[in-house]
């Protein structure tokens, strides 16, 4: 399901990326091979790529519980009470996400090991993925 979502997100981001490239470019501000503004440029497409990821998790799981690659998993991520995330629990989760992966995947492999199959950020933010087929 990760996979599908990075796919998506990353095409759009990279879309959005290019075209604050080009307009960096067409205003002339690199021109100087100035590396505070390239710095500048970079830093401005990370930010706007999380807003694009976070953005992305908050319609879909809000809308439908589940992102385009969960769904064509058959998976569902609610609360482990069953009830709907809020957008505050979503942001938490995608942060927690990048703490997963910052070890090592280390947050990701204690699925394997869970009893009830949770990673790090799902203990973290009191989250499960769940079957729906």
């Amino acid at each position: 399901s990760r996979f599908l979502d990075s796919l998506i997100v990353g095409v759009s981001g990279a879309v959005v990326g290019g075209i604050i490239g080009f307009l960096f470019g067409i205003s002339g501000v690199l021109r100087g091979g100035s590396t505070g503004m390239a710095f500048l440029m970079q830093a401005i497409v990370q930010i706007v790529n999380m807003a694009i990821a976070i953005s992305y998790e908050i319609y879909f799981l809000r809308k439908q519980d589940a992102t385009p690659g969960k769904k064509a998993l058959g998976l569902k991520l609610l609360r482990a009470d069953g009830s709907k995330l809020s957008a505050g629990r979503i942001i938490g989760r995608y942060f927690a996400q990048l703490l997963s992966a910052f070890i090592l995947l280390i947050g990701y492999i204690m699925a394997a090991f869970d009893k009830e199959g949770r990673s790090l950020h799902d203990r973290i933010c009191d989250t499960r993925v769940i079957k729906t087929k």
